[in-house]
């Protein structure tokens, strides 16, 4: 009788080990489907990111943001520049169509490869710092935020990485 009872129990355990093998081999299938994916992704995405911005100083902001929206729902970065391509202007799609695929599966080298394209330089991110005031339209907290990542921004255009090279940047630029 415990024999039967056994049996029946190995058959009940092989059936379910195969159940989650499938369910398992079925998540594979779909987590490699790029169409899929992009669907799932861009789903997730669209009532968060908005349009590529006119300004050129706004381009690095707008990335940014977009980087952490990617983040914030793990999108894969081969899909990234894919995911973003409704959201670009014109000029920056045809910029991004002239890409290497190197370039475009990797989200950090996408976000160079189009400040670089955009003539994004030292001088206008310093300017935009600078020049930088409080929106009507945004709060003191959005406009700290903005302001971090205008600096930042700058700061890794003169390649800042450490106190000291801080120091002398600003020393630099005050004796201009």
């Amino acid at each position: 009788f415990t024999t039967d009872d056994e049996t029946r129990e190995r058959e009940r355990r092989t059936e379910q080990d195969r159940r989650e093998q499938q369910r398992r081999e079925a998540e594979q299938r779909r987590e490699s489907d790029i169409p899929a994916q992009l669907k799932r992704y861009g789903d997730a995405l669209k009532n968060v990111l908005t349009k590529f911005p006119s300004a050129d100083r706004d381009i690095c902001i707008w990335l940014d943001t977009a980087e952490a929206h990617f983040k914030s729902v793990e999108v894969p970065d081969h899909l990234a520049t894919m995911l973003l391509m409704p959201y670009l202007s014109d000029k920056a799609k045809r910029l991004t169509a002239k890409m290497d695929a190197t370039v475009t599966n990797d989200f950090s080298k996408f976000k160079a490869a189009l400040q670089k394209e955009f003539r994004l330089t030292a001088n206008q991110h310093k300017q935009a710092f600078d020049s930088a005031s409080k929106r009507t339209d945004e709060t003191w907290k959005q406009y700290k935020t903005r302001l971090e990542t205008l600096l930042r921004f700058y700061l890794t255009s003169r390649n800042v990485s450490d106190f000291n090279s801080l120091v002398n940047l600003i020393l630099a630029d005050k004796l201009k």
